[in-house]
């Protein structure tokens, strides 16, 4: 690759490269939340290739997935090489190359692209927040996964972010990096996040 093309994507790379992070976090987890499936003596039986319920044996495999250390790793990794493309946007700041440049705003600063605030948008479950503690619960008891009950847990105790989420928050903050959180639980929930998070 020529070094014009690595420049002209310095401001697209770090909205890539956390989209693959969230990605290849939530991938094992979202196969399961949306199929929603578990085994029950409501449902009969329905053999497909080696599992009788393929929902919840998906559901199993994301779980035990989201908690090996390889995913930890992966998480790790993702939000490391974030880190390191705020900081390449922080040197070209610091410079005054490519666009960007730092606006003081009530003795904050604030780190900005041409005239736009840099800023990353980040959904909270199971990209910051860590949801895989809730799902094995469901699966230990044969539960059901539901909003309410997940939007609990997200308030509770044993909420913790995933590796990696919280140092990614903080080095935003601390250079001048807009850090927007997405979530479809209800709005009182999303104010408030388990101990462990914060």
């Amino acid at each position: 690759m020529n070094s014009c093309f690595l420049k002209s994507l310095n401001g697209k790379r770090i909205i890539l490269c956390l989209l693959v992070c969230v990605l290849m976090v939530s991938a094992g987890a979202g196969v399961g939340y949306w199929i929603g499936a578990k085994p029950s003596e409501s449902q009969p039986a329905k053999p497909s290739g080696y599992a009788a319920y393929p929902a919840y044996e998906y559901m199993v495999g994301s779980t035990a997935w989201q908690m090996s250390a390889e995913a930890h790793a992966l998480m790790m990794q993702g939000f490391h090489l974030a880190e390191k493309n705020i900081d390449e946007m922080v040197g070209f700041a610091d410079n005054g190359l490519n666009g960007y440049r730092w606006v003081e705003n009530n003795g904050e600063k604030r780190l900005y692209l041409n005239e736009k605030r840099v800023c990353v948008v980040c959904d909270i479950d199971d990209t910051l927040v860590d949801g895989v503690h809730y799902t094995a619960n469901i699966l230990s008891r044969n539960g059901e996964w539901t909003n309410k009950t997940f939007t609990d847990f997200v308030q509770s105790k044993g909420c913790t972010a995933l590796p990696g989420a919280v140092a990614f928050a903080n080095h935003c903050k601390q250079n001048g990096v807009a850090l927007f959180y997405v979530t479809n639980l209800r709005v009182n929930a999303s104010g408030s996040c388990g101990s462990g998070v914060q």
